[in-house]
């Protein structure tokens, strides 16, 4: 394949989230060619909203054999997460590039011990080729840009509302893995302890210490609720402001002590280019993110004390 052609990109659960993934890849110049949703009906009407937006050819099934039946370069991964991890071994078996929505896999009915035994599996499979998107932690990078180092953090908070449907515990499960992409990708990995929590049928708070670092997370979801992001770093906070759609959408944060406007490119967008960038390069097997993701799920797993 000449570095100009487009790639052949499928889409594994092609719902609001995996239609945002096909409008990004139409803005990067490549073309979905198979999407797959749980029925046949819902997969021609995403086909054809496809069409009309993007002039994609998408061929839709429900079947994933079907899916698989013409070849692909790279595959999203947007299904529910209690279907990730038999799409994602289907995608290393045939050797496809993964980019996984968050978290890497879920099953509530799995015990930490089969956690991490599958973590094992995908960490040693020869096709290894994944990146999953936890695509929050390009604010980060932007802030950074606007205060001191990070050396000396010993507050972290993260308040991120969404208009999910989750309730209770799986606003945990939904909304964890953002928060902890946050913390790995500033202080790497620490222990977690003096764990708590409090739960209700909308909201998900948490407190804990991570190394020296107090950390505090509260996640919520209401369909009808406001949408809300807010990183705090030592007291100094910085909330997410959002306006226009679609390729209208623009987002920056407010340093909130300063009142100083930071300028951020779509997260989502960033994360994408850099997947494709990346299984471009023909380097990702050694770049890939899978001991980022693994080690979100393994705090992940310990927060919500799997036995």
């Amino acid at each position: 394949m000449n570095k100009s052609d487009k790639l052949r990109v499928g889409i594994l659960g092609c719902g609001q989230v995996g239609k945002i993934h096909a409008r990004h890849y139409h803005e990067l110049g490549e073309r979905v060619t198979r999407i797959l949703c749980k029925s046949k009906k819902n997969a021609e009407l995403v086909a054809e909203f496809l069409k009309k937006n993007y002039d994609f050819q998408a061929i839709p099934t429900s079947n994933l054999d079907d899916f698989f039946s013409e070849d692909l370069d790279i595959v999203s991964i947007c299904s529910p997460p209690s279907f990730h991890l038999d799409h994602i071994k289907a995608c290393l078996n045939r050797n496809i590039p993964i980019f996984c929505e968050k978290p890497l896999f879920w099953n509530e009915n799995m015990t930490q011990k089969q956690v991490f035994k599958e973590l094992s599996e995908i960490e040693n499979h020869p096709n290894r080729l994944l990146i999953v998107n936890t695509c929050n932690t390009v604010f980060l990078d932007s802030i950074f840009k606007d205060t001191s180092s990070i050396k000396n953090l010993k507050e972290f908070s993260f308040e991120f509302y969404t208009n999910g449907d989750f309730k209770g515990i799986d606003i945990a499960k939904d909304l964890l893995p953002h928060g902890f992409s946050l913390l790995i990708h500033m202080l790497g990995d620490y222990s977690i302890s003096d764990y708590s929590y409090q739960c209700s049928n909308q909201k998900f708070k948490c407190m804990f210490q991570y190394g020296k670092c107090l950390v505090k997370f509260d996640l919520r979801e209401n369909p009808l609720g406001p949408k809300h992001l807010k990183i705090g770093l030592n007291g100094k906070n910085f909330t997410r402001h959002q306006i226009g759609k679609g390729s209208n959408y623009s987002v920056s944060l407010i340093n909130e002590n300063t009142k100083k406007k930071v300028m951020v490119e779509d997260p989502f967008k960033v994360y994408i280019r850099n997947f494709i960038e990346l299984y471009k390069s023909k380097k990702m097997n050694n770049n890939d993110g899978f001991y980022t993701a693994a080690l979100n799920m393994k705090k992940m797993s310990a927060c919500l004390d799997l036995t």
